[in-house]
């Protein structure tokens, strides 16, 4: 039985364009893909970690690094990340892919570990610790049977459950599998706080948490993000205004997350008048 951890890994960003190559710490050679690619290689149980990244030119980018980092790559369409897991399934035999953004440099090696560890003992078809929403934000993960891979692959259809790799497994089939969830512990619940980079006050709070912690342990774990947070709990303020996108939402979803934009932004006048339309 095979397990990869599958990265998938881009230079578009919309909010931040080339983020993934960004410095981390901010004054060395590596790179926030680095750190995740490391942290993964380090969970226990997993035999392979692979980057998945699109074909578009400036992803070159991102298969240099996987080559200096000494790990596999494979390249597919730009809006279609699930043909980018379905080749590194099928190249690389996986019986178990581990899903991991490359914009989650905080990734905690036994957490990935716990989560190999329950799927194996629930034989579970998936398992992830995002579901619960009790983890720091920017610690998820997902652990899926090989196969559904490939079935989804076969069968998702939509530009949406394309682009996000599980959504067909959550809808489709899904009372049609075996599904785990890890939880936090309590004195590794911390929801509130969020260490994942989609914003230049996202990579500025990453900044400062590896600044504290990296050099003393470059693998630091949950339970001393937590603790630096409540030694320093002024870092939240850092990216707290940072809204998460909302994938796939209704209209009225939508219309009430741009509402709350409005209102941080401190613009109540256009957050009434759009909180007010049918």
């Amino acid at each position: 039985m095979k397990t990869g951890v599958v990265i998938q890994a881009r230079m578009s960003s919309t909010r931040l364009p080339g983020k993934v190559l960004k410095p981390l710490p901010w004054d060395s050679h590596d790179t926030v893909l680095q750190q995740v690619i490391r942290r993964c290689q380090a969970a226990v149980g997993v035999d392979e970690v692979i980057i998945a990244t699109s074909d578009a030119p400036e992803d070159q980018a991102i298969v240099d690094v996987a080559r200096s980092e000494d790990v596999p790559c494979v390249r597919g369409h730009l809006d279609n990340v699930l043909q980018r897991y379905v080749l590194a399934t099928e190249q690389f035999a996986l019986d178990t892919v581990v899903r991991v953004t490359s914009d989650c440099p905080c990734i905690d090696p036994t957490i990935l570990t716990a989560l190999l560890d329950l799927h194996t003992a629930e034989k579970a078809d998936y398992t992830s610790n995002g579901a619960s929403h009790s983890f720091p934000h920017g610690l998820e993960a997902e652990v899926v049977r090989g196969s559904l891979i490939l079935m989804a692959g076969q069968q998702a259809k939509t530009s949406f459950e394309q682009e996000h790799v599980t959504p067909w497994v959550h809808t489709t089939i899904a009372d049609q599998i075996h599904k785990a969830v890890l939880q936090a512990s309590p004195e590794l619940r911390a929801p509130d706080i969020r260490i994942t980079l989609d914003t230049p006050s996202d990579y500025a709070l990453l900044c400062s948490v590896f600044a504290a912690l990296y050099p003393e342990n470059p693998y630091f774990d949950t339970a001393a993000i937590i603790a630096l947070f409540a030694r320093q709990p002024w870092l939240k303020d850092i990216n707290h205004h940072v809204r998460q996108k909302i994938f796939n939402p209704s209209w009225e979803q939508e219309r009430q997350e741009a509402v709350q934009l409005l209102r941080l932004q401190e613009l109540p006048r256009a957050a009434a008048a759009l909180e007010a339309l049918p």
